[in-house]
């Protein structure tokens, strides 16, 4: 009897585990013994669906990037955000932070990495980060508008009062293939954090120096999920926030709690 009520016991507790790990948080957030939390937004992991990216191009000033400006065959779209050094061809991409962030947190670190695939020379660009000063639409967007109905300020995003901020945030030398280059947007995202009304995402520039590159980055719509755009953010909640949950918790039925609860008995 004593063996056959230990049996019992031990599948209970598996049961309960089961249950438990349904309150467990989503893979995409990690939370430090200091009470740190580390997000990773990426385009379906953990079920994160808040990324919009497009690129915009000089030569075709009215064609939006998720519907076809010329590309090489061998470049599938919408599977790209290109950026060239000449700073004619730019992309847009934005996070979604509401419902993941918690408003007014402590943002302790902020990282946007995309990564590389193609190329259409060997020479390296210089790339820098821009705060976005406008709202976007990723399906209408082109070099001369931001929506429909809705031009730029200047033409590529480029007025530094309307459209974006005039200095970047961060740059970096892009010059392998298959490789994450990452950019520190810190001062970026708290700035979200504390207005999220503000977060119009980010412009990517190339920053001429006198030759030219094109470099693609991949997007989120790519069907490679694990080289889609991420946004790494490290972030101490203050006392009063509460982050919205991405995770229903579920009550230990009342079979499993009444055999972890009260004390047992064996004859």
């Amino acid at each position: 009897m004593r063996g056959r009520a230990w049996f019992s016991i031990a599948l209970l507790l598996l049961a309960a585990a089961a249950v438990v790990g349904a309150m467990a948080l989503p893979a995409a957030l990690s939370v430090s013994a200091s009470g740190a939390s580390t997000l990773v937004l990426q385009e379906g992991l953990g079920g994160y669906v808040g990324t919009t990216d497009v690129y915009i191009d000089y030569r075709y000033p009215d064609d939006n990037g998720e519907q076809g400006p010329w590309l090489p065959p061998e470049w599938p779209r919408p599977d790209q955000l290109l950026v060239s050094a000449d700073a004619w061809r730019s992309a847009l991409i934005r996070f979604e932070l509401a419902g993941h962030v918690p408003q007014g947190a402590a943002i302790q670190s902020a990282t946007l990495e995309l990564y590389t695939d193609q190329r259409d020379n060997s020479l390296t660009a210089r790339m820098g980060v821009y705060r976005v000063l406008r709202p976007w639409v990723e399906r209408e967007a082109t070099w001369n508008r931001a929506a429909v109905g809705q031009p730029w300020g200047s033409p590529g995003c480029n007025d530094p009062t309307t459209d974006r901020d005039p200095v970047a945030v961060d740059s970096a030398q892009v010059g392998a293939l298959n490789e994450w280059y990452r950019f520190n947007v810190t001062s970026l995202v708290q700035g979200w954090a504390n207005e999220p009304a503000s977060n119009y995402g980010l412009l990517v520039r190339g920053e001429y120096e006198g030759h030219p590159a094109m470099y693609r980055f991949v997007s989120s719509e790519a069907g490679r999920s694990l080289l889609r755009p991420i946004l790494r953010v490290e972030y101490q909640a203050g006392p009063t926030i509460t982050p919205t949950p991405t995770a229903t918790a579920t009550r230990i039925p009342t079979e499993i709690a009444k055999y972890l609860y009260m004390p047992l008995i064996f004859r």
